[in-house]
């Protein structure tokens, strides 16, 4: 409730600060508490909610403040305010001769300077006194309505003015001075807007709300694409929420029960946290949130420093690429996103958890002429290395093992002893950017005769577009095209896809992997070396930062890197600095796994209850005898 009394009106001026002041703090408390949110990397990926950029709050305070703005009802845009021309000279009061221009544009910038209906409508009351005849001359069953006259402070005195000189001075329309009028009660207190505060809205049965929950909750959710937790839970994309709600309107009319209306459904959805679509790769925060908070000086340098490394690693990878020759390889490697059994249209199969598929891929890029624009050919070999969830998982273990059979295949094939790689990939921790890999990057120098070198150049987070992701999105191309007349049962059903999905050039070759090529490269580095947290000068190693890795033949346990593309000298690692270890020929490469891995419970289940219903043909059933 905003108190009005019949004391002169305050100055636009003042009020206009005081109004500054508690918005200043308090926006200067809600900017804090963003910065408090966006300047530190988010740990999880979960999407948070942005009040202030939705349409509607953001036509509401563009509105607030006389500025032009889209209606989100009508979709048409209102003309910002103006000053508009004062009374003509035929006005009693004359107050075209009272205000100069230049005051009543003052007047008007510190009135929608406050920014707040409230406190507007409230420097509108304090400017109006109500007129007291002497006489009324009006019937008791149809009493005139109270009259007001209207005051501008100047100097702390008031300047009576007509109603037509006071609207367009501050392009307000009678509708506000009749809304101040009706809002005002027996006791003059002037109460507050109450737009969308009434409490009246429709709710949701609570019954409906429990059945919607019952059906999300079974829903098998889809493993993240990194091996890291994230906060955010997937669903599979084979089915759009439509089609979901669809399914449930299906059960609810089978069952004799309301099933509510889309809308319903999604906003239920919506608040489980759940997504319909796999995590994408990668995301930029940083970019992100500098979009949000352009003015933010911390964080613009951050931001600043992340685009000069983009493009740094940009510029790197292409005049690699210039580079190439017999005696210099660039590869990028990358695991696509994973692929699932059983898989098809049918909404029996999207219910029913299923057996996860992994392809990682490593292309081998083209060579590069500099004095030609990007050529369509972006690279001459793409390999496939391609396993289920009961022959192995998705962390380093895995990812070394196709890194070392390509390294191998790279010095079978090589004629020359001099051979650099040079390969390029995202930053996942648990996958390519750790201990484990650095040391197969050593261990491989040792065994193979023809590579000299080998070089790991991290793409920048958020920026990690490749040619890799050219050769999956025509694998995923090829399954969505066969999915459209058929359905896939088995994990080998996908190997013929991936070879025909580059109809042009050279085929994708796939090799399939079981339990037993897979290498304990985690057992290695405990051989190798137990020194990946301090470089030879006793500073600490932040692998965060690591932007580039190099690895020497003819000093094999130790290796270089860098913390930007900027620098110009390496930092130098022993990883076996002070530590009496093996050496390189009692050192042992050993199997990781000695046993397929076993489906969790729930997936046994699902199967099971496939193969009873023959939604699994029995001709593909046989696959999964010893599975579940």
């Amino acid at each position: 409730m905003v108190d009005i009394d019949s004391r002169p009106a305050p100055s636009l001026l003042s009020l206009s600060s005081s109004s500054s002041s508690g918005t200043s703090s308090s926006g200067t408390s809600s900017e804090n508490s963003a910065d408090s949110s966006i300047s530190p990397i988010r740990k999880t990926r979960k999407r948070k909610r942005e009040p202030e950029s939705w349409k509607f709050n953001t036509a509401k305070r563009l509105r607030n403040t006389g500025q032009s703005y889209l209606s989100v009802r009508t979709k048409k845009t209102v003309d910002a305010r103006k000053v508009k021309p004062p009374c003509n000279e035929k006005c009693r009061l004359k107050c075209f001769s009272k205000f100069t221009e230049q005051e009543r544009k003052t007047y008007f910038d510190k009135y929608w300077d406050l920014r707040d209906i409230n406190i507007q409508r409230a420097y509108i009351k304090s400017c109006m006194v109500e007129i007291k005849p002497k006489y009324k001359y009006s019937k008791n069953e149809n009493l005139r309505k109270s009259n007001y006259a209207f005051y501008l402070n100047r100097s702390n005195t008031k300047e009576r003015v007509c109603k037509t000189f006071f609207i367009n001075t501050f392009d307000i329309t009678d509708r506000m001075i009749r809304t101040v009028k009706e809002k005002c009660d027996e006791h003059n207190f002037l109460s507050e807007d109450k737009r969308g505060k009434h409490g009246n809205h429709r709710k949701i049965d609570s019954t409906l709300v429990r059945d919607i929950k019952s059906f999300i909750a079974p829903i098998p959710r889809v493993e993240s694409h990194y091996t890291r937790a994230t906060s955010c839970e997937y669903i599979s994309p084979g089915r759009t929420l439509t089609e979901i709600y669809q399914d449930f309107v299906e059960l609810q009319q089978k069952n004799g029960r309301s099933s509510g209306k889309f809308c319903n459904f999604y906003e239920i959805f919506k608040d489980t946290g759940i997504k319909i679509h796999q995590p994408k790769k990668d995301l930029c925060d940083l970019c992100r949130d500098y979009k949000l908070t352009p003015n933010n000086e911390d964080l613009k340098q951050e931001y600043d420093r992340h685009i000069e490394e983009k493009d740094l690693s940009r510029k790197e990878k292409k005049e690699d690429r210039y580079a190439i020759n017999e005696n210099k390889i660039v590869a990028v490697y990358d695991l696509e996103a994973i692929l699932q059994v059983p898989q098809g249209k049918s909404s029996s199969l999207y219910y029913k958890t299923k057996m996860n598929c992994y392809n990682f891929t490593i292309a081998e890029l083209a060579k590069k002429n500099p004095t030609e624009e990007d050529s369509n050919k972006a690279y001459t070999n793409v390999y496939s290395y391609f396993w289920d969830e009961t022959q192995g998982q998705k962390g380093s273990i895995e990812i070394a093992t196709c890194v070392l059979n390509f390294l191998r295949l790279v010095n079978e094939r090589s004629t020359s002893k001099s051979v650099d790689v040079i390969f390029y990939s995202d930053n996942t921790f648990s996958q390519n950017k750790n201990k484990y890999i650095t040391t197969l990057y050593m261990y491989a120098l040792t065994q193979f005769e023809n590579i000299n070198s080998i070089r790991h150049k991290y793409l920048i987070k958020g920026h990690t577009q490749n040619e890799n992701d050219n050769a999956h999105s025509l694998i995923e191309k090829e399954i969505q095209k066969y999915l459209k007349a058929d359905t896939i049962y088995t994990p080998i059903q996908y190997i013929p896809l991936i070879k025909s999905a580059k109809k042009t050039g050279k085929k994708f070759e796939v090799q399939t992997l079981t339990f037993d090529d897979f290498v304990d490269v985690k057992d290695l580095q405990s051989q190798w070396g137990l020194n990946f947290t301090k470089d030879t000068n006793r500073n600490s190693i932040v692998w965060n930062d690591v932007k580039i890795l190099d690895f020497r033949k003819d000093e094999p346990f130790k290796f270089y890197f860098k913390t930007s593309y900027k620098d110009e000298e390496y930092r130098e690692v022993d990883v076996r600095m002070r530590k009496a270890l093996p050496v390189i020929n009692d050192i042992v490469l050993r199997k990781a796994y000695m046993e397929k891995f076993n489906l969790n419970d729930n997936k046994k289940r699902d199967i099971k209850n496939l193969i009873i219903k023959k939604v699994i043909p029995p001709y593909y059933a046989s696959y999964y005898k010893d599975l579940v």
